[in-house]
């Protein structure tokens, strides 16, 4: 269950950095418009334009959000795994 538990969290912390870096990257570099090309959105429009677009190209392009989520589902059981190895390493003092 503990592992279960780990990829789901791992998954859902993948997605959350996904969107946010789309965010960031939409508001600090730009976006262009769609019929507009010499027009660029900076800022909150930037970033909610980017994020926009990033749910159209998951929509699209059927892989890539399984893929994000299945990624992070793998990094989540590799923390998982690597916490458990720490924690019977570690004795406690007495």
């Amino acid at each position: 269950m503990r592992r279960v538990l780990a990829a789901v969290i791992g998954a859902i912390v993948a997605l959350v950095v996904a969107f946010l870096v789309v965010a960031l990257l939409g508001a600090l570099g730009g976006v262009p418009t769609l019929y507009e090309p010499e027009r660029v959105n900076y800022g909150w429009a930037g970033a909610q334009y980017g994020i926009l677009l990033f749910v159209g190209a998951g929509v699209m392009d059927v892989w890539l959000f399984p893929a994000i989520i299945f990624v992070g589902a793998v990094i989540g059981l590799f923390v998982d795994r690597a916490r458990s190895r720490t924690r019977q390493h570690v004795r406690p003092a007495r």
